[in-house]
């Protein structure tokens, strides 16, 4: 609660034009329901408690950064099921709310594979925004996509905590924002 209370006396005095949030995914990741087991039933359910706590004031935060007519930015993994909560598809369904989804290969994400080889990261991610021009920002595409096999780039696999290494946005990605 002191948390929340700091975070919201920074922004009435900062004022942002974009606020950015970006809550931790890990709960809300389908990797972690593979991880699942490693954790009580109690361990777990604080968890999931918790990230919701942290999601539903993120998505306050949004409310209020809009209310003063500036622009908000939410990432989350594209299948993450926090999507599904119903604060977020109630913040989906507003009218200024656009909602696209990216690659990070070509934001330029990668990482070492397990072959000690550098390679980009698909790392499939959703965004919603109010401003049209962050949503053009944030919504580029594997050009995989369509294209020839054979022109086809390779993808890093994201096991073994390389995602963990991922959550750092790369610098095309934070330019182009």
């Amino acid at each position: 609660a002191a948390d929340k209370k700091l975070c919201k006396l920074a922004l009435a005095e900062k004022r942002p034009f974009l606020l950015i949030g970006s809550p931790m995914c890990r709960v809300f990741s389908k990797m972690m329901q593979l991880n699942r087991s490693k954790y009580s039933d109690e361990e777990f359910k604080q968890m999931v408690d918790d990230a919701i706590e942290h999601m539903r004031f993120v998505v306050e935060l949004y409310h209020e950064q809009e209310a003063r007519g500036c622009i908000w930015l939410h990432e989350h993994p594209r299948g993450a099921w926090s999507w599904t909560l119903d604060f977020m598809v109630k913040l989906l369904e507003q009218p200024t709310t656009l909602k696209v989804e990216s690659d990070m290969c070509p934001y330029g994400m990668g990482t070492y594979d397990f072959d000690g080889e550098w390679r980009l990261v698909l790392k499939g991610t959703g965004w919603a925004t109010n401003s049209k021009h962050v949503a053009a920002a944030v919504s580029l595409r594997c050009s995989n996509r369509g294209a020839p096999l054979e022109d086809r780039h390779l993808h890093a696999t994201l096991w073994n905590g390389k995602a963990k290494k991922c959550e750092v946005y790369p610098p095309k990605l934070v330019r182009d924002i």
